[in-house]
C-alpha cells in the first residue's frame, strides 16, 4: 500500500487581506518597502533564470547562477529584517568579491565607449535583469534613507550586481561572436 505524501501548500490564503509576514513573524502590508524590495529582487532572479536557460556558454551560466544565489541571500536579509536588528548579511568582503567578478568579466570583453543595446536573446534578458536590479536598488535606497535597514553594504552590493549583469550581457555577445549594437551621441541628436 502506497503512502500518501504530504504536500507543501501553494495557496495559504494568509495574504488575501493585503498583508504578508516577514521572517520572524512581523506582519506588514504587501506594499511595504521590504516586500516591495525583495519582491523586485525575486523578479530579477526570475529574469536571470531566463537568461541562464538560454545561454549557450557554461561560464556565463555559472556566473548567472552565482548572482541568483547572491540575490536570494539578499532577499532573505530584507525579508528577515536582520539588518534592522543589527545582524549584517551582506558584507564589505562580498562587495569586494563581486567587484572582482565584474573586473574578470569586463577584462574578457572590450566594452564600447558608447551606449549599447542587446544583440541576442540572452543579452536582452541580462539587460532586463540589470534594470530590475536597479529598481530594487532604488527601493533599498529608500529603506536606508527611511532607516528601515541600516547595512550600507546591501545598497553597494545591489549597485555592483546591476553592473555585473551589464558586463555579463556584453560578455555573452562577445562569446557569441555578435558585434555590439551601439548608439552613438550622433544617433541621439
Amino acid at each position: 500500500m502506497a503512502t500518501k505524501k504530504s504536500r507543501t501548500p501553494v495557496t495559504t490564503r494568509r495574504g488575501d487581506g493585503g498583508y504578508t509576514s516577514l521572517w520572524g513573524g512581523e506582519e506588514v502590508a504587501k506594499y511595504d518597502g521590504r516586500p516591495s524590495a525583495y519582491g523586485t529582487l525575486d523578479e530579477a532572479t526570475a529574469v536571470l533564470g531566463m537568461a541562464r536557460t538560454v545561454t549557450r556558454h557554461e561560464e556565463v551560466r555559472k556566473e548567472i547562477l552565482r548572482l541568483q544565489n547572491d540575490l536570494f541571500r539578499l532577499m532573505s536579509e530584507l525579508a528577515s529584517g536582520s539588518a534592522h536588528r543589527g545582524e549584517i548579511a551582506v558584507t564589505a568582503e562580498q562587495v569586494a568579491e563581486i567587484e572582482s567578478r565584474i573586473g574578470r568579466v569586463r577584462d574578457a570583453c572590450d566594452l564600447p565607449e558608447m551606449f549599447t543595446i542587446a544583440a541576442t536573446s540572452t543579452s536582452a534578458a541580462l539587460d532586463l535583469a540589470r534594470t530590475v536590479i536597479r529598481r530594487a536598488e532604488r527601493e533599498v535606497a529608500r529603506l536606508m534613507h527611511d532607516r528601515v535597514i541600516s547595512n550600507p553594504e546591501t545598497l553597494r552590493y545591489l549597485n555592483r550586481a546591476s553592473d555585473l549583469a551589464f558586463v555579463l550581457s556584453r560578455w555573452e555577445e562577445k562569446l557569441d561572436g555578435v558585434p555590439y549594437q551601439t548608439i552613438s551621441k550622433k544617433d541621439l541628436d
